[in-house]
């Protein structure tokens, strides 16, 4: 029996706990503030407002996941310790190609939209922009890079091994791949979520480019790979991977033609914006942007097939047994 002096301190977890515990409750607070705000009246110059109460409900449920990890960490779970990692090191990375989507994309159009602003000098553009950076320098790289420096510690792994000794049917799966388990997992149950803002909320309000069913079948067919992908990952099937490594290129090649091919103007223009709105959309470089972010899908290929390249070797120790 280990001494009182053996035991590992929880004062950080406690820490780490309730601060997520706060943010949870002020998301939750954020999205209920949807359904008290009254919605402004249309005019001829702007678009109709469509219903945001699904957008609330994800809010809403996001919330209840961090409240539900802050408990875990302030219980000192291992369950906790591990989701609290992956959603960390996932937070870091999209920072990280966020920030460089910013550098590469967003530059050339916040410089665009400043120069046709009017009073916007270029040194104005230029701190509006630095102050963007910083910004998301803080909550996009410093913040998810403490998470991912706490939750890492081999402070936080004794403390829940010793106050949760007991293993769970998460640690029958390597992390990095129950990583992808756990975000593939995640992403199904946003295909659904979105689903319900696209068909139920959006489209009653805007014609879309799109026939309603090519919609309804393409939220299906991500939802059932993203779902064969969580449930094969975790069970470390190499056809899972396969069928990973091909989603990504599938996607990829598609969001290149479809920013290749779509006209973004004609896209606002069935959506009824206004055409003093889509003057102004135009003057900003907006529509240019859309087209040289054709390039995206190429871009984010690179870091997703690197990572599923690295959690091969497992697949290949699961099969060798």
């Amino acid at each position: 029996m280990a001494n009182n002096s053996d035991k590992p301190g929880r004062i950080g977890l406690h820490f780490f706990g309730v601060c997520e515990i706060l943010v949870g409750l002020l998301y939750a607070l954020i999205s209920l503030v949807v359904f008290v705000i009254p919605k402004p009246p249309s005019t001829n110059l702007q678009m109709p407002m469509p219903s945001m109460w699904p957008i609330a409900l994800m809010g809403i449920a996001f919330s209840s996941i961090i409240i539900t990890l802050g408990v875990g960490t302030f219980l000192a779970k291992r369950w906790a310790r591990k989701i609290m990692l992956i959603l960390s090191w996932y937070g870091l990375s999209a920072g990280l190609l966020a920030i460089l989507f910013f550098v590469f994309f967003m530059g050339s159009f916040f410089d665009t939209a400043f120069s046709s602003a009017p009073n916007m000098t270029s040194s104005t553009g230029s701190g509006v922009k630095i102050a963007m950076m910083v910004m998301m320098g803080i909550f996009y790289i410093i913040l998810p890079g403490i998470f991912v420096l706490f939750y890492q510690s081999k402070y936080v792994l004794s403390a829940v091994e010793y106050y949760d000794p007991q293993e769970n049917w998460m640690d029958a799966c390597p992390t990095p791949v129950f990583a992808v388990s756990f975000i593939s997992a995640l992403g199904a149950l946003s295909m659904g979520i979105l689903g319900l803002m696209i068909l139920g909320t959006f489209l009653p309000f805007y014609p879309v480019m799109f026939p309603v069913w090519a919609i309804a079948l393409f939220l299906l067919v991500m939802f059932a790979a993203l779902t064969y992908i969580s449930i094969g990952f975790y069970r470390l099937d190499m056809k899972a991977w396969w069928t990973a490594l091909i989603l990504v290129i599938i996607g990829s090649v598609a969001s290149f033609f479809m920013f290749k091919m779509m006209d973004p103007m004609s896209a606002y223009q069935q959506m009824n914006v206004p055409a003093a709105q889509l003057e102004q959309m135009k003057k900003s470089g907006m529509f240019d942007m859309f087209k040289s972010m054709s390039n995206v899908g190429w871009l984010m290929m690179i870091p997703y097939l690197a990572y599923l390249l690295f959690v091969r070797k497992y697949f290949l120790k699961g099969e060798s047994k």
